[in-house]
């Protein structure tokens, strides 16, 4: 009896925090739909804190932070969408617009060939990947059973080359799905949340215009590839090393920048 009353408490709390998150997105949609973007934003991220993240609610955040004209903060949490939905129009457009209205336009990191590997892995989550190396392993077995298992020779030649493509094609996607799922979990990119930044020749404030090696604006993306914590007068500061789209590397305060 004690076990059924813990079973049915457990369920009646788990419906309450559900529909408690519910309420609480609703309540930010109602914000955002009133024109109150700053009350909107800070009821998303308190749904983000309890009840984790999802595509839409880092579009709708990325929507009231671009109405409140951050458009660093609204580019941030596009492309924290865009992880979460590699293959969704509607993000991809936002984050082009934004784009297209950013102070810094220096073009893509990387080589051609790795970021069309990107592009290409990304098109796609690492769960429709996983879905298509699972498809391509049932038909690799399917083509084994045509191979083993029928007497006309046509068709054992079919299954024999068709299991030998399908189990290309789902070594391939496999890949892929930990490629994407890797490239959804990376910490390694930021968005620049400053009006300014400075990037400095070593991780301290530059002393003069030497030390100065970039000055990146909001919403410009960065490659991070190193940090350190530097102590001057009892104040200890996060430096990031980061990689600018022109190969640039150079030292930007982590209070410039928000991890993507």
């Amino acid at each position: 009896m004690k076990q059924t009353i813990s079973f049915l408490f457990c369920i009646f709390a788990s419906y309450v925090v559900v529909n408690a998150a519910s309420s609480k997105f609703e309540l930010a949609d109602s914000a955002y739909n009133k024109d109150d973007f700053a009350s909107a934003i800070r009821l998303y991220e308190e749904v983000i804190a309890s009840e984790g993240d999802s595509p839409a609610i880092y579009f709708n955040l990325g929507d009231a932070y671009y109405r409140l004209g951050q458009k660093g903060k609204a580019l941030l949490n596009y492309e924290r969408a865009l992880r979460l939905a590699p293959n969704d129009k509607d993000i991809k457009a936002n984050i082009e617009f934004i784009n297209g209205k950013l102070q810094d336009k220096l073009g893509e990191s990387g080589n051609y060939y790795s970021n069309a590997f990107s592009r290409f892995v990304n098109y796609a989550s690492s769960n429709a990947w996983a879905i298509c190396a699972l498809i391509a392993f049932l038909l690799f077995i399917s083509g084994l059973g045509l191979y083993f298992f029928t007497s006309a020779v046509t068709l054992r030649k079919l299954g024999f080359f068709s299991s030998i493509v399908f189990f290309i094609i789902a070594i391939i996607c496999m890949v892929f799905a930990f490629k994407a799922k890797e490239y959804a979990q990376t910490k390694s990119y930021a968005i620049v949340v400053s009006p300014e930044a400075v990037m400095s020749t070593s991780p301290r404030e530059p002393k003069n215009k030497r030390e100065e090696a970039a000055i990146v604006h909001e919403g410009y993306k960065l490659e991070i590839t190193d940090s350190v914590k530097i102590s001057t007068d009892s104040t200890t500061v996060l430096w990031y090393n980061a990689k600018t789209t022109d190969n640039t590397k150079a030292w930007i305060k982590s209070k410039d920048v928000e991890i993507i």
